[in-house]
């Protein structure tokens, strides 16, 4: 690259001239042999090249007539599908990542979680409180508190972490998250290979500038087998004298017989259910966007 400079050699002229032909975090707009190496790649190629950085140097004793003569690199970005740099059908992608993690949460327990493994879990209606029969919100199954003291027990989640690549934007990823963070999906099929709509919680979203105009959204989901649901003490009575609710039949009690010597009882409350988590309007296209949306899903097919 020759720059026109003064007497002294600034090297203003330079900058100018970069800022000019290649502005950092645009699109680079002439193919030139940038493409060459790949061939014909795309219906338009060139607008996937976007100016990374540059940097450069002056040569020793190299100058013309106009100027001095500087020997700079500039450095491109392919912000494109691999399939369209490569020429080649890409199973993987690099823009989009997904982990997966195992995880566990530990929840109050009176009534066994593991009764309902194979189903009995209350429909969305019957978990609202402000509903007209709140008798639906009773837990049946087997109780295992002490004395209307929880049990404290393990529940299996998992964790799935979905970063994307690509254009920096915000404004939009922040629509996203005030309209669906904090809620479960309302899918009827499955999400993420095996998990109903109910069972997947949109938790968080975080975006991240990555170099000049580029971002990395990091969008993370919990899939838990009881719908997130929670249980909670019934008690009886008013003010200073609520007591643990005992409904008056034989699961209120536990009998252990003792050889000798009379038996022992352990009494069990009443529990209701309690949703944390509102059931919102979205699918995964919502979230990540269609494209993006439809390749997650395969790799879990």
């Amino acid at each position: 690259m020759v720059c026109t400079s003064d007497t002294n050699d600034s090297v203003d002229s330079l900058w100018v001239a970069l800022k000019a032909a290649y502005p950092i975090g645009v699109a680079y707009s002439s193919a030139g042999s940038v493409n060459g190496g790949f061939g014909d790649v795309g219906p338009s190629p060139v607008s996937y090249w976007v100016v990374d950085g540059w940097s450069g140097a002056r040569a020793g004793n190299q100058r013309s007539a106009s100027g001095q003569v500087y020997l700079v690199d500039i450095n491109l970005s392919w912000a494109g599908p691999m399939e369209d740099l490569t020429g080649q059908a890409a199973t993987y992608r690099r823009d989009v990542e997904v982990m997966f993690t195992g995880a566990s949460r530990t929840a109050q327990t009176w009534v066994d979680w593991d009764g309902f493994y194979s189903g009995g879990l209350p429909t969305e209606s019957d978990t609202d409180w402000s509903n007209a029969n709140p008798s639906n919100l009773r837990i049946t199954g087997t109780r295992i508190d002490v004395n209307g003291r929880p049990m404290q027990k393990s529940i299996h989640q998992q964790r799935l972490t979905v970063n994307v690549y690509g254009g920096f934007d915000i404004d939009a990823a922040s629509t996203v998250a005030y309209s669906h963070q904090g809620r479960r999906s309302n899918v009827d099929g499955t999400l993420f290979g095996v998990w109903t709509g109910s069972q997947v919680l949109f938790d968080s979203l975080e975006v991240v500038q990555v170099k000049h105009g580029f971002q990395r959204a990091t969008f993370r989901f919990i899939c838990d087998w009881f719908n997130h649901l929670e249980q909670e003490l019934c008690t009886a009575g008013e003010g200073n004298q609520l007591v643990p609710a005992f409904d008056g039949s034989g699961q209120d009690i536990t009998t252990i017989t003792r050889t000798g010597t009379d038996s022992i009882e352990v009494f069990h409350a009443e529990a209701v259910w309690r949703q944390p988590y509102k059931q919102g309007t979205w699918g995964l296209s919502d979230i990540l966007g269609s494209d993006v949306a439809t390749y997650v899903s395969g790799l879990f097919s």
